[in-house]
């Protein structure tokens, strides 16, 4: 059987769009990086070919020994995923080896799909029977899922089942089938975005203006956004790093402009204080405390730019507009 034309012409076009999408998100960076504009869009491109290498490769891989390694090769998926979580047990995301190269969960969604695929086959067209194609589905699907979501890692999850689903629906699936696995994975999906985390620590960032600075400079911006005010309400005393010390002890207020710089650069802080009290009734500029009221102008003097909107509280309506609504217009 022939490759299908159409296909390979919409790889193609979506292969040329990604490409150029790329090349116009990195170019900066690689500049920055290693004064070469194109220098991420080649490696981008390098892998590229290596993978259609690949795929060349595996358009002419025997059917029948695919068939035969679908087996060892879910099970393989499964121990390395079980694997990514014991090695990295010390708290955080669990989601891969050597500090980021390997995601096992990448290639579980390959495996999944061609163990599925010859796993779906064999059932033929008894794949529609609940105790004999429906239930044991739903048990490697949970499975793999359960092992990709402790890691945890959302995305995969939503991935695999959306694909398994898809391909019991046409493997010949009971529209009742489809309801139900349809209405309990978006139960399921719904809790997920509700409960889960990323398992990281959260702490408090201080503000850095010289990357601040940088920024309106670059962007152009007229007014800034100071949003969750309120989380420094918890601090008696609040740094602010207002300067950068450079690995020769220099120190400079202006972003650096090499990347090796800013990599060995450490924060130097000016201490502000705190105001220790809530400011979610807070209703106008006026009524912030003091110190909240220096940091926003200390915040405005520093980066040469107005704040037009301070943010208060969690609800939508904590917002502050020092200026008024007409200001903020004239800025937009």
């Amino acid at each position: 059987m022939g490759a299908d034309p159409w296909l390979l012409l919409l790889t193609g076009i979506m292969l040329a769009f990604g490409l150029v999408m790329v090349y116009s998100a990195s170019w900066d960076v690689s500049w920055r990086l290693t004064l070469d504009p194109s220098a991420l869009f080649r490696r981008q491109l390098t892998n590229m070919l290596i993978a259609l290498i690949a795929c060349a490769i595996a358009y002419r891989f025997p059917l029948r020994w695919l068939k035969g390694l679908a087996l060892p090769m879910i099970v393989v998926a499964m121990l390395t995923l079980l694997s990514v979580l014991l090695i990295n047990a010390g708290g955080g995301p669990r989601r891969s080896f050597l500090e980021g190269s390997v995601q096992p969960s990448e290639m579980a969604k390959l495996i999944v799909i061609i163990y599925l695929a010859v796993w779906m086959e064999s059932k033929g067209e008894r794949i529609s029977e609940w105790g004999y194609g429906f239930l044991p589905l739903m048990v490697i699907i949970g499975i793999v899922g359960g092992l990709i979501l402790l890691q945890p890692d959302l995305s995969a999850v939503l991935t695999v089942g959306v694909v398994a689903l898809v391909m019991f629906y046409l493997a010949g699936a009971r529209a009742s089938q489809s309801f139900v696995v349809t209405l309990g994975s978006g139960l399921v999906g719904f809790l997920l975005v509700r409960v889960t985390t990323t398992g990281r620590e959260r702490r408090c960032g201080w503000l850095d203006l010289v990357a601040l600075r940088f920024a309106v400079r670059l962007n152009g911006m007229t007014s800034l956004a100071l949003t969750k005010l309120d989380v420094l309400s918890e601090f008696e005393e609040i740094p602010v790093c207002v300067r950068y010390r450079l690995r020769d002890g220099a120190e400079t207020s202006d972003f650096p402009a090499h990347q090796s710089d800013f990599h060995s650069a450490s924060p130097v802080y000016e201490t502000l204080p705190g105001w220790r009290e809530p400011l979610d009734a807070v209703e106008d500029i006026e009524g912030l405390p003091a110190p909240a009221r220096r940091y926003v102008e200390f915040v405005e003097r520093e980066a040469e730019v107005e704040v037009n909107l301070i943010g208060t509280g969690a609800e939508r309506e904590r917002v502050l507009m020092p200026r008024g609504l007409e200001a903020l217009a004239l800025r937009a």
